[in-house]
């Protein structure tokens, strides 16, 4: 109980200190001037990374058909390319992420495995909150009027993210509009070399962790440093 409360005076103070904007999400402080979000003692990008170059101005090579993209991942080369046609998200391969000529600019930072279970620590808090008094019997109610009641509830408080869905190693697309899925700085896990990513999806608003292909088009969210 006296953690909760700490987490619940942490945000006041955060959502009504000077210079800040509240937002509907409330837990979360919009910084317009810099395009970023505060959450906690994190620091945001309020979108998703999408740059077309390296840091030392080489092209990142796109891959349009299937083939290029599925060639990229086989011979473990970076790539990047739009969700699904959509031209205002972009997709990158862990190889591009990983390239030693770097995507990411200075001050910020892929997020760690630690940094995302802080941030979902921080909304289980909050959602613990309001649902201290919440009658859970009813989540077994059949009634459709119960049902909504508690889907509104379980998504009271959420990390807003971007939805554009994923790409599978042989090009693929999946989830545009459903789910967001982004890079983590971890490494690749021992045995299958999976790399640790999170995702929310839109129906649900919940962040969690699973893992990707290093040949996948997944998205960049980017953390400040401190």
């Amino acid at each position: 109980m006296i953690r909760i409360l700490l987490f619940a005076g942490l945000f006041l103070t955060m959502i009504f200190s000077p210079g800040c904007q509240k937002n509907s999400f409330e837990h979360i402080i919009m910084n317009s001037q810099d395009g970023t979000m505060s959450i906690g003692e994190q620091v945001w990008m309020r979108k998703n990374h999408s740059v077309k170059v390296f840091n030392n101005g080489d092209s990142i090579p796109e891959a349009q058909s299937k083939i290029e993209w599925e060639n990229a991942g086989k011979n473990k080369q970076p790539a990047w390319c739009y969700s699904n046609g959509e031209t205002s998200s972009i997709l990158y391969n862990w190889y591009a992420i990983r390239d030693k000529r770097g995507i990411v600019p200075n001050g910020w930072h892929l997020p760690t495995f630690e940094e995302i279970q802080y941030l979902i620590k921080i909304q289980n808090t909050l959602n613990s909150l309001v649902s201290s008094n919440y009658d859970y019997p009813r989540a077994y109610s059949s009634r459709t009027s119960d049902r909504k009641q508690i889907a509104e509830h379980h998504t009271t408080y959420f990390i807003p993210l971007t939805y554009a869905g994923n790409r599978f190693g042989n090009g693929r697309f999946k989830g545009i509009e459903k789910i967001g899925v982004f890079w983590t700085s971890e490494e690749p896990e021992k045995g299958r070399g999976y790399i640790p990513v999170y995702a929310q999806l839109s129906d649900e608003k919940e962040l969690y962790m699973v893992s990707s292909n290093p040949g996948n088009g997944v998205s960049i969210r980017l953390l400040k440093n401190h």
